[in-house]
């Protein structure tokens, strides 16, 4: 009988905590910031307050759109975004999931921290994955983190969605050697590419799709040279924190002619990768 009082008292205490959590959205970023939208190109604005969450467009010369949406975080950081409002041109067909994450860089000294909003769909009507992004939002004006302890970069091995292209890239990290392969369904050679570099003290490393043989299987190589730099994504739900990595790809300053972009903000991201634990199984296909 004791015991089933304790048990019913621990259950009564966890619902509470959840409703708690709920009312407030647990531990969720509050603010208003303007976010690069990966998909569209453009930007819009986010707003959170206590649980509430609002998205407009960002108004500017060459955007007129006047449009809201609003919804409610639950204790997970997590809202459901219905975009078929009146003004808003183009809708996704579906409902979609957005969860609000921390981004902050591995940099040991005054690394930076920035926002993302990332999307997913649990109707299966974009991508059957409900947990595989299908677009990110990322902060455009970021701060210094407060009190930056010291850490090396990300080291290890993982399979990254590349949110652009929507297909997958197994990135590895040893020591300061970036590697870059691709995660296919296919052992044809001819799909095979693998790109090198070498990241410095701050995470960031000069990426180039058109290195000659070893890349010759990456169909539509950007023109360009792009800097890839690595992150580490995490949020706070209710029974405990979530990480994954990120790489944020932008262009090189001196590359914005070959690229055929105009340098608003270097830092602005053109893509984003981030890591899923759901891609397709991969063949080894036979290396150059």
């Amino acid at each position: 009988m004791a015991s089933l009082m304790t048990t019913g008292i621990l259950v009564l205490l966890i619902a509470s905590l959840y409703a708690a959590s709920a009312g407030g959205a647990g531990g969720c970023w509050e603010g208003h910031a303007v976010f690069h939208d990966i998909h569209d190109n453009d930007y819009k604005i986010v707003t959170v307050n206590d649980s509430r969450l609002t998205i407009t467009p960002n108004v500017s010369e060459f955007n007129h759109q006047t449009w809201i949406v609003e919804s409610t975080l639950d204790a997970k950081c997590h809202a459901t975004i219905d975009f078929n409002v009146k003004g808003k041109p183009n809708p996704p067909p579906c409902n979609l999931t957005a969860s609000i994450w921390d981004m902050s860089e591995f940099e040991s000294s005054g690394k930076r921290s920035k926002i993302v909003v990332e999307f997913t769909d649990p109707t299966g009507q974009i991508n059957p994955d409900p947990t595989m992004p299908i677009n990110e939002w990322v902060e455009v004006h970021i701060e210094p983190t407060t009190n930056a302890s010291a850490s090396g970069c990300w080291e290890g091995h993982a399979v990254l969605h590349d949110v652009s292209r929507g297909d997958y890239k197994d990135v590895t990290v040893n020591g300061n050697r970036l590697t870059l392969t691709p995660h296919t369904n296919t052992s044809d050679p001819r799909d095979y590419w693998i790109v090198e570099s070498t990241l410095d003290d701050k995470c960031v490393a000069t990426i180039d799709f058109n290195c000659g043989a070893k890349c010759q299987g990456y169909r539509n190589p950007p023109p360009c040279k792009l800097t890839a730099s690595i992150w580490d994504m995490s949020k706070f739900e209710f029974f405990g924190k979530r990480s994954k990595i990120a790489v944020e790809i932008t262009v090189k300053p001196d590359q914005y002619l070959l690229c055929n972009i105009n340098p608003v903000d270097p830092t602005i991201p053109v893509n984003e990768w981030v890591e899923t634990h759901t891609a397709p199984a991969s063949p080894a296909p036979t290396p150059y």
